[in-house]
């Protein structure tokens, strides 16, 4: 763009040296090129002001539009240059990151699970927030696109009203209001930096697990309600409460009888694939019981069980606002957890309309064609 400008100086009439022009041209391009980026856009804005001022007095401009499209293009394409980042060295930093990763395993082994989580109290400046995600440790921080329903506890927990643009989560889980979150999401150790750069884990006591049992199903109105509900975590941990207008709850759920015998139920181990897409989980229950899984809620979950090797389907629900709830059968010992990508009947009615007015247009383009070359005959 300020090449071209000042390739089109000559053309303007009302110069007579066009040389010095130029010279000058490129004399304004060098200040501007060893000037600071503040020290520029200081320079450039009392060039305007003082162009504009020439103006509104003399009724004239004191140089030329290709002189200022050049001097603004020059402005434009070093700022351009400024806002340029490189490029990250990804392989290297991957196998810091992976470092960083064996360090906290050794140890806190049962972080490897992605259902055991760690409080980071350092970032790493390539990832900032996704420090957790890029050292392969889960966390409940991240910048990113959060689950709505995981949004809506987490704001609810810190007292702030919902709002669907958050996308940098980083709770502070020292603070007590949080400490609800903690034991939802089974936090267990915190992760920090001492003053010499050592990483310390370091355990953060009990949580309700990667999963457990509860003896009884209760609505709630809302988040708010949910957070005054769970802030007594010995009723927290035997009670899932359940939004009651969450269009992914049945009224069944609603009404679910509280068991007694549930007290006696017991998880025995929770095994993964590392990137925590599935899960199986063993278990100990002699009665119906809802079993809750410390991962975020969603429509793409689907629970089921063997009996007799044939795969029986469990209802999966949201739990706590926003965790994994099953209904396991009584005398049942294990259940798969997986995800299950399907596409909306929405949008596979969007695309099967996308394909009938393509082949519309074609038809509809064709015909005028043939038209027209009969006209023309």
């Amino acid at each position: 763009f300020a090449a071209a400008a000042f390739l089109n100086i000559s053309e303007i009439k009302r110069f007579k040296f066009r040389f010095l022009e130029s010279l000058f041209c490129i004399g304004i391009g060098a200040v501007l090129y060893c000037l600071s980026p503040l020290q520029r856009e200081i320079v450039l804005w009392i060039g305007l002001a003082i162009q504009v001022g020439i103006y509104l007095v003399f009724k004239k401009w004191p140089i030329s539009a290709g002189l200022l499209i050049f001097i603004l293009g020059v402005g434009s394409v070093l700022a351009f240059g400024e806002r340029r980042l490189g490029f990250l060295k990804a392989d290297s930093l991957m196998v810091e990151s992976a470092k960083i990763h064996d360090l906290v395993v050794a140890q806190a082994p049962e972080l490897n699970s992605p259902l055991a989580r760690g409080y980071l109290g350092f970032v790493i400046p390539q990832f900032d927030t996704n420090t957790g995600f890029g050292i392969g440790i889960s966390s409940v921080s991240g910048y990113g696109f959060p689950l709505r329903r995981y949004l809506q506890l987490l704001l609810a927990l810190d007292g702030a009203p919902y709002d669907p643009t958050f996308t940098n989560l980083n709770p502070n889980l020292d603070l007590p209001k949080f400490e609800t979150l903690r034991q939802l999401y089974n936090v267990k150790y915190n992760l920090k930096l001492t003053a010499s750069g050592e990483l310390k884990v370091t355990p953060w006591g009990n949580t309700f697990g990667q999963a457990w049992f509860v003896n009884s199903l209760e609505p709630v109105k809302d988040f708010e309600k949910l957070v005054e509900s769970t802030k007594n975590l010995e009723i927290a941990r035997g009670t899932g409460f359940l939004i009651q207008d969450d269009v992914a709850i049945s009224p069944g759920l609603l009404k679910w009888p509280s068991q007694s015998a549930c007290k006696n139920s017991q998880v025995i181990d929770v095994t993964s694939n590392s990137r925590g897409q599935s899960f199986e989980i063993r278990f100990k229950t002699e009665a119906e019981c809802p079993l809750v899984v410390s991962t975020n809620y969603s429509s793409q979950w689907s629970a089921y069980f063997l009996e007799n090797g044939i795969k029986k389907v469990l209802p999966v629900f949201p739990v706590y606002g926003a965790l994994v709830g099953i209904l396991v059968p009584p005398g049942s010992s294990q259940v798969m957890l997986e995800t299950e990508a399907s596409i909306p009947l929405w949008a596979q009615l969007g695309k099967s309309l996308g394909w009938l007015l393509l082949g519309l247009m074609i038809y509809k383009t064709n015909l005028l064609l043939f038209r027209r070359s009969s006209i023309e005959d």
